[in-house]
């Protein structure tokens, strides 16, 4: 558990990223959120219970501001297996949050006494076989008796199914969160990976958490084979064909399905690169390409820019 963590971390950790799913999974893709208007918060709490204290760890947590003020406190836990007792550690990671900031209006004067902020908790379930399965709220977890139930209070968690998420919300991850949601996606939906010809930025970010949530050792330690570049610049294609140069990945429909991916992509290349020169618009571009590959009309602009020079 503290491996996967700590592999999840990382990547969720850069501001832009974490601003990114927070975006897509609470807004729709709308940029509500900005990394430069996160901070970092305290991961670790502490609970008496008995006759000692005990520490509880966050996955990844943050501040939101606005103009010095504090939002917002946004915690992101990830998971590849549903647990029954997650409305219980959600529950109790907030009530830290919480606690925590009653405690530092005690220790303040009344005059500089600040606004209790809401917190905010998010379950990222990478299980590709089935969506999260156990109860998402208090009293689903607990027992209880039919004369108390209106008296019990009700605590609900929010979880995302990411393999499960429709394309359209895949693509709208703007940061190289976009690797990791395709990669579950496709191996969900398609038996299969086919990697992006996108530059990461990230890279070991990404393999990182691929890793973690995979248990999968290798996809991190491919890393320290191939050529490593500051600043990102590689596609995870490279890793890929390494680990295939390895014979860690073999199987020959896996080999032509990468192969048809890639002459794919050439065709769609080609495409625009000559209908470009012709100086043919881009809506006639776009419209050829939806047609002819099947694509959405996002993904088409982003092949205009990728190929074209110039925006849509």
């Amino acid at each position: 558990m503290a491996g996967k963590d700590l592999g999840c971390k990382i990547l969720l950790d850069i501001d832009e990223v974490f601003a990114d799913v927070l975006n897509v999974c609470l807004f729709k893709g709308k940029e509500v959120i900005k990394p430069e208007a996160l901070s970092q918060a305290q991961e670790r709490s502490q609970f008496h219970a008995g006759k000692r204290y005990h520490e509880q760890i966050r996955d990844v947590s943050k501040f939101w501001n606005k103009c010095d003020i504090r939002i917002a406190f946004f915690g992101i836990e990830n998971e590849n297996k549903a647990t029954k007792e997650m409305p219980l550690r959600i529950m109790s990671y907030d009530g830290g949050a919480y606690r925590a900031q009653l405690k530092r209006n005690v220790s303040k004067k009344k005059k500089s006494k600040t606004s209790i902020y809401p917190v905010v908790s998010l379950v990222l379930n990478f299980n590709i076989k089935k969506k999260w399965s156990t109860p998402k709220n208090l009293k689903g977890v607990l027992k209880i008796p039919e004369e108390l139930q209106e008296y019990v209070n009700d605590y609900r968690i929010h979880v995302i199914d990411i393999p499960f998420l429709n394309r359209e919300v895949i693509d709208s991850f703007k940061s190289d969160f976009w690797f990791v949601a395709d990669y579950f996606w496709q191996i969900r939906n398609n038996k299969d990976y086919i990697p992006s010809e996108k530059e990461m930025t990230y890279v070991y970010e990404i393999l990182q958490m691929l890793s973690a949530m995979t248990g999968d050792s290798r996809i991190e330690n491919v890393y320290n084979e191939v050529d490593r570049r500051e600043g990102g610049g590689k596609r995870m294609c490279e890793y890929v064909d390494k680990l295939e140069a390895r014979g860690e990945i073999r199987g020959e429909i896996r080999g032509e399905a990468r192969g048809a991916a890639r002459e794919r992509e050439s065709g769609i290349r080609v495409l625009v690169e000559s209908y470009t020169e012709d100086g043919i618009s881009d809506d006639v571009i776009i419209d050829k390409l939806v047609r002819k590959y099947d694509l959405t009309l996002k993904i088409a602009k982003e092949k205009i820019q990728q190929y074209g020079r110039r925006s849509a």
